[in-house]
């Protein structure tokens, strides 16, 4: 073992790890995302993951006025995955059912006439399972915004021979062997996820980013050194590691996890060694901040969902409740979102109705807020793709 250094807030802490020395930098400001999280980043990435970036998209709104934008949309293509991961919050939501390709298409078209930047794929589902990629890609093949996927990959049959159209891939690992994986998903699958995952590194681009994601659950926060022992094999270039979330209502969800108990793990692997930088975002302190007193992502389009039953709503946190969405796809008039206008989800956000927890644009309206205040300094950010 060897001495590494770990500098919190730029000030050394030392400690044994691994078989090298190095020193990574800890970050523990709150200013980065995701919330509730742990984020292993490499030097090329940290800016990524500032909180501070939300401010160039806001001064660049703020400027412009533009009545329907949308900087990022994700989209849900398909309402059903082929495993049963526990703590999935749309587990229970699955219909079977995927979206319309020519109505996606006709909304994204439009969106891009502003200034669309990124278009990214999660689930919902598994946007593996979709069948109709080949079609997507054709129709969007002039595109100028980045495209996304967010995937267990355990269907990786639909993608291999698109991968180079992608431009970040987040996988999320559901175990990290035979038992732990069917465990999680009452699957035999850890043979599958593995090969894919070695089939993913291999068929790679150079400029594709490739983050890794574990879900830290009351049941496996312990079991997390053996999930890092199964990343620490593949040249990931984030590993985020957060806890679990409820999207469905206010009640906590990951209460008997360990903060201290994590941390030490993380502290004590050798995956440290790889990365540049460790975000600890754990304590979520966002909420010691007073609450802002607007919307502000909804309200300027920072963000737009579109489920796979074609709704449109502000933001992920707002599925929750169907009656929240302002819009469907294929439906030119229903693009405004009239709902922002009238302060509606001003109205939700400061009644509590929201996830707050679960809400990572929160933190962004927070920071608005504060910027707003002249509490964060006025500077040139880097404008953004992914938010």
């Amino acid at each position: 073992m060897s001495i590494c250094g770990i500098f919190i807030d730029n000030l050394p802490l030392l400690f044994e790890v691994g078989k090298r020395t190095m020193s990574i930098k800890m970050i523990t400001n709150g200013n980065c995302l995701p919330h509730q999280s742990i984020v292993l980043v490499k030097e090329d990435n940290i800016g990524d993951f500032s909180l501070e970036k939300i401010l160039a998209v806001y001064k660049l709104r703020q400027k412009e006025k533009l009545e329907c934008p949308i900087w990022e949309l994700e989209v849900h293509p398909v309402d059903f995955c082929g495993l049963g991961c526990h703590g999935c919050s749309y587990a229970d939501r699955h219909s079977g059912i995927e979206i319309n390709i020519e109505k996606l298409v006709q909304t994204i078209k439009y969106y891009e006439q502003y200034d669309l930047k990124t278009v990214f794929f999660s689930g919902g589902g598994d946007p593996c399972a979709w069948k109709g990629w080949r079609s997507f890609l054709n129709y969007v093949n002039d595109r100028k915004w980045k495209l996304g996927i967010s995937t267990n990959l355990f269907d990786f049959s639909n993608l291999k021979n698109i991968l180079q159209e992608f431009d970040f891939l987040q996988i999320h690992i559901v175990g990290y062997d035979q038992e732990s994986v069917f465990k999680e998903t009452g699957v035999e699958a850890f043979d599958v996820l593995s090969n894919n995952h070695k089939s993913l590194f291999l068929r790679k681009n150079d400029g594709q980013l490739i983050t890794f994601k574990v879900l830290l659950r009351n049941q496996n926060f312990r079991q997390l050194g053996l999930f890092l022992d199964y990343i620490e094999m593949f040249d990931c270039d984030t590993v985020v590691i957060k806890m679990e979330q409820n999207f469905s209502g206010q009640n906590r969800v990951n209460e008997e996890i360990q903060l201290q108990t994590v941390r030490q793990i993380i502290q004590d692997h050798s995956i440290l060694n790889k990365f540049s930088y460790c975000i600890d975002n754990l304590d979520d302190i966002v909420f010691e901040n007073p609450a802002p007193t607007q919307c502000y992502v909804a309200n300027s389009g920072f963000y737009g969902l579109i489920r796979a039953d074609g709704k449109i709503y502000p933001c992920v946190a707002g599925t929750y409740d169907e009656s929240n969405a302002y819009g469907h796809i294929g439906n030119k008039e229903e693009y405004i979102n009239k709902k922002a206008c009238n302060g509606t989800y001003d109205w939700l956000m400061l009644s509590g109705l929201c996830p707050l927890r679960a809400c990572r644009h929160y933190r962004f309206n927070s920071i608005i807020e504060r910027y707003n205040k002249g509490e964060v300094f006025d500077k040139a950010y880097q404008m953004p793709t992914l938010l």
